[in-house]
């Protein structure tokens, strides 16, 4: 039964019985084995009301209607007794993520985006006091202790829709209400990208893999609501090479820092020379390495298992020209990981991690959601597509078709500066040959 216009003070049943204002929040009152419940929604119209009970009635009626009934009531402790709790889905994923993942990178990736979109919808945020490797003293960073000790239950719509808005606001992209209040933006946006990437990640610790191989012990709630959420609608990220002036200082900023920080400028070297992606550098080795007929160096990108290396996902297997220089730089670290090869894995995201901080400083976008080591490869095929044309820019980037490197790649360029054609000598070498 839905009623509408009650009293605050909760003494309105009769007419005149007090005098303050009136809510104008819509209230349903449900039976649920036995017992009668009143509960208040956030909704002032009456059909929106309507909607939202006879969704709330549906999974009353389910299977699961003791934990829809504990979140009605918002009773945390009762709904982690009906449902795992955040932690327990953490620690059981974490236990169990290398029975189908390669990868435990991409493992606790998941995992940190299922806490940041979390700490973002529900605002549970702390500061890093030391304990969080790879980040910043004194940063922001979600508060894992709450956020675990919550019920799996409160991952629902709701908190989607919160942190979308979380996240634009952040963005500086959300939509102002009529009560000047920041609402949600449902317009295309390029940020929306990077916010419906995340979530995804989050969504993928729930995956069919991940529910079969670790949670078959777990006691999960209903997340339909959470893993089908509508996404944001998405702009169209166009090519963003970097301008002449823009790469000359990149190369200047990055060889300055070549004896204090050989790493760094070692990845920011085969990153403009070969317009790699940045997680393929991060798993270059030795082994990688093949020499030519004619004597020019090549790295061979190809699914590696043994060294638990894979490529993305209908992408060419390719050797990519290397200038003997790069050539002697890799061999020198042997069989081993050429970036930050005896570091920690949290080591070596650090030094990506600033490897795109930094760029995006020297090309005055500190700080932005755009996009900073990809940039070079955006670089690298708009600059062999306007020297060797357009084919050679697919085959640079090991795309399938010229469409994808055209429509998210290769911009057209009013020429490309010598120091480029520089930098990019081994492409011309070997497309020569």
């Amino acid at each position: 039964m839905i009623k509408g216009g009650a009293c605050k003070c909760g003494m309105g049943a009769q007419a005149g019985a007090c005098k303050c204002e009136r809510d104008e929040r819509f209230t349903f009152t449900f039976r649920f084995q036995g017992k009668q419940y009143t509960r208040r929604t956030d909704c002032t119209n009456r059909a929106g009301a309507e909607k939202l009970e006879k969704a709330y009635l549906k999974g009353l009626r389910s299977e699961r209607g003791a934990e829809v009934l504990a979140f009605l009531q918002g009773d945390a402790s009762r709904m982690r007794r009906v449902c795992a709790s955040v932690g327990e889905v953490w620690d059981a994923y974490d236990a169990g993520w290398a029975r189908w993942l390669k990868d435990g990178q991409a493992a606790r990736r998941n995992l940190n985006d299922l806490a940041l979109v979390m700490a973002h919808g529900l605002d549970l945020w702390t500061v890093n006091q030391g304990g969080r490797p790879g980040t910043k003293v004194g940063a922001k960073v979600p508060d894992l202790a709450r956020i675990k000790r919550l019920s799996a239950g409160r991952l629902d719509r709701d908190l989607v829709r919160s942190y979308f808005l979380a996240r634009q606001v952040e963005a500086e992209i959300a939509a102002t209400g009529a009560d000047g209040q920041p609402v949600l933006m449902w317009r295309e946006a390029v940020e929306h990208a990077a916010i419906n990437s995340t979530l995804d990640h989050a969504c993928d610790v729930f995956s069919s893999a991940a529910r079969e191989h670790a949670f078959h012990e777990v006691k999960l709630p209903d997340l339909s609501e959470f893993l089908k959420a509508q996404r944001l609608p998405e702009g169209e990220v166009l090519p963003a090479p970097f301008t002449s002036a823009e790469f000359a200082a990149l190369i200047a900023a990055f060889d300055a820092v070549r004896e204090t920080d050989p790493d760094l400028w070692l990845l920011d070297l085969i990153s403009r020379q070969t317009g790699m992606r940045p997680s393929y550098i991060m798993g270059l080795r030795g082994s990688w390495l093949v020499q030519g007929e004619a004597g020019q160096w090549f790295i061979e990108l190809k699914a590696r298992a043994v060294e638990g290396f894979s490529k993305k996902a209908n992408t060419l297997n390719q050797f990519v020209p290397i200038t003997p220089a790069i050539q002697a730089l890799i061999a020198a670290k042997g069989e081993g990981l050429t970036i930050a090869g005896t570091a920690s894995e949290t080591a070596r995201m650090a030094v990506r991690k600033r490897h795109n901080a930094t760029i995006k400083a020297i090309v005055g976008q500190e700080g932005s959601h755009g996009q900073g080591a990809y940039r070079y490869r955006d670089t690298v095929a708009s600059s062999l597509a306007c020297l060797l044309g357009v084919d050679a820019a697919q085959w640079a980037l090991g795309h399938t078709t010229t469409t994808t490197t055209l429509r998210h790649y290769a911009r057209a360029l009013p020429g490309v500066s010598d120091l480029m054609k520089h930098e990019l000598r081994a492409w011309l070498i070997a497309r020569k040959a």
